[in-house]
């Protein structure tokens, strides 16, 4: 019986794709060749199979193999997860790292970014690419801020037993291991660089709060900070992008 038009159907009337993967499966999961439709021309099996024999249904995929075909050799928009074709040559633009092509007007970053060099058709990245790129920038900045603290005063949580008092002055703790866990666990600083910003200034910040002035601690948080600072507008546009 068919799930949808609930019509019951002999399995040696089915068309070979269609008994081949439905005949062991149980009632419930059958859909029948005009009820089983192509993901993305949304053809049914038995228009596919019956009425254009140059074109093959795949039941395990849902695809008829043209679009199969077309998506195995990433001709579709990542974007909108639509097929392109030739005649859309105009309205694509390929990513200069995947090698897939997207429709301009799918990526809203183009046209508000349509004189920056990035954006150029030979330099283009598509979103997915750009948010590898701009993931990839944040895990190498965390690991070279976290580098300058050579002394390791703030590599790890600052010891409750050794400094019983410190969550009395410090209300935000936070060191370079929060932050890179903080990423790892949900790309917290993917979403929002302003976060990013302020979580790496506040490892200074904390330590120059707790510690007086001219102390050993004092002078290498404040060292630590005004290197960050260079360090991250260097890398201010790209985290921005």
């Amino acid at each position: 019986i068919c799930k949808k038009c609930k019509f019951v159907f002999h399995s040696k009337c089915l068309i070979k794709e269609i008994r081949d993967i439905y005949i062991n499966l149980n009632q419930e999961h059958f859909l029948c060749e005009n009820c089983i439709t192509c993901n993305k021309c949304g053809l049914n099996a038995y228009n596919l199979n019956v009425e254009k024999k140059d074109n093959k249904f795949n039941c395990e995929t849902n695809l008829c193999l043209y679009c199969e075909r077309k998506i195995n050799k990433k001709e579709f928009c990542k974007i909108c997860d639509e097929l392109w074709y030739n005649k859309d040559a105009n309205l694509l633009i390929e990513c200069t790292k995947c090698k897939y092509s997207y429709h301009k007007n799918c990526d809203k970053i183009i046209f508000t970014n349509i004189n920056n060099n990035l954006f150029k058709k030979n330099k283009y990245l598509c979103p997915l690419c750009r948010i590898n790129k701009k993931l990839n920038c944040i895990n190498n900045l965390i690991k070279e801020l976290k580098n300058l603290d050579q002394n390791e005063y703030f590599i790890r949580p600052v010891n409750l037993n050794d400094f019983p008092n410190y969550l009395k002055v410090i209300k935000n703790p936070i060191c370079f291991e929060d932050i890179e866990n903080r990423n790892l666990i949900d790309n917290t600083y993917l979403k929002d660089m302003d976060k990013f910003f302020q979580d790496m200034f506040l490892i200074p910040d904390n330590a120059m709060t707790f510690n007086m002035p001219r102390t050993p601690v004092y002078e290498i948080a404040m060292e630590l900070k005004k290197n960050m600072e260079k360090i991250l507008n260097e890398n201010y546009k790209l985290l921005y992008q």
